[in-house]
């Protein structure tokens, strides 16, 4: 679960990186433009930050989320299955020694 999770992270951290690479190259390339007018121009085409950023961090938001109660959940179950097999030993035990006896 726990590479899973860093997947998801790793995918946000992309994003955000893309969007800044993205509009530090339409920087470069259009040096006549201003600021608005590039951000505008991305726009068009739906290079924004919401898009971009927004968007896939929700998304991968929500996966982490889903991921962590799925673990979560895995975890108890694994508990509770070590506590019946505990007892279960218990069991035989006291059966072992009443045998004995």
């Amino acid at each position: 679960m726990a590479n899973a999770i860093r997947a998801y992270q790793k995918g946000m951290t992309d994003a955000e990186d893309s969007c800044q690479e993205t509009l530090r190259e339409s920087r470069r390339q259009t040096e006549l433009l201003s600021e608005n007018e590039i951000k505008d121009s991305l726009a068009v085409v739906g290079a924004t930050p919401q898009r971009m950023v927004d968007e896939p961090t929700e998304y991968f938001q929500k996966k982490i989320n889903k991921t962590k109660t799925m673990d979560e959940k895995f975890e108890n179950l694994s508990k509770e299955i070590k506590n019946k097999i505990d007892e279960l030993i218990q069991r035989d035990k006291e059966l072992a020694q009443q045998l004995r006896s």
